[in-house]
């Protein structure tokens, strides 16, 4: 659900805040806020937000925008392996070190390719 508040700033004039909530089931609550100078591009953002966040995957995606491989490793760690056993929890942390380089970049940008080892050898 969209919606768009007409603000006044100190200096007299106008801003345009545009929050968007999305509750679903079997999802998690989604908010996001932007603050525009016009309406028309409040309007504007706000459509096309709407319809990134209805594609399928959409909400997970925004919720999960910024997040590194190492911070979700950490959480899962923190939050899920506490009852996991010695091994267990030794291959996750094991896994944390071997992928540090690459788990420093937010996980959008992390493909296979950065973590995949790369052989110096042509291929056929």
């Amino acid at each position: 659900m969209v919606t768009i508040r007409k603000r006044r700033k100190k200096d007299g004039s106008f801003s345009y805040l545009v929050q968007i909530r999305i509750a679903r089931r079997g999802q998690p609550d989604y908010s996001e806020s932007k603050t525009f100078p016009k309406k028309s591009m409040a309007v504007e953002w706000a459509k096309r937000r709407e319809l990134e966040l209805a594609a399928p995957g959409g909400v997970l995606t925004a919720k999960w925008k910024g997040v590194t491989l190492h911070d979700a490793i950490k959480r899962y760690l923190h939050e899920f392996a506490d009852g996991a056993g010695r091994s267990k929890r030794a291959t996750i942390e094991q896994l944390q070190r071997f992928l540090l380089p690459a788990s420093r970049s937010p996980s959008s940008a992390a493909s296979r390719s950065s973590t995949t080892p790369r052989c110096g050898g042509a291929v056929a």
